[in-house]
């Protein structure tokens, strides 16, 4: 009886850590989407944003000349920092800063769907 509540407790911190380890997987790709986006914004690169982002309210274009009107034009992605704020929410910060995205799962991938200045 001991031995199969030791391996019931085995088996079930296992299950803990590969869901972990999955959330960490995947919390890590929407981090990686938004530093793309972001990095594809900053470079006019229209093709980048074509793929990874679905223009909800901003166009594509609208994006890449906006960057000048919120201070951000001359910035690299190594100059922001990446912070999760909610479950599909991220920031990215550079010192007064701020760049909300939102990162929408749609048949299986990630897009980003909506950005703004807070």
């Amino acid at each position: 009886m001991k031995k199969s509540l030791v391996l019931i407790a085995f088996i079930s911190a296992l299950l803990v850590s590969a869901c972990g380890n999955d959330e960490n997987a995947m919390e890590k790709e929407k981090v990686k989407l938004v530093e793309d986006v972001l990095t594809a914004i900053l470079n006019d690169d229209s093709e980048t944003l074509d793929a990874k982002y679905i223009p909800a309210v901003l166009s594509t274009e609208e994006l890449l000349k906006i960057k000048s009107e919120w201070g951000i034009k001359d910035l690299k992605t190594k100059d922001f920092t990446f912070e999760k704020v909610g479950e599909f929410t991220y920031h990215a910060v550079h010192q007064e800063t701020k760049l909300t995205f939102r990162v929408m799962e749609k048949e299986g991938t990630s897009k980003i769907d909506f950005i703004t200045k807070l």
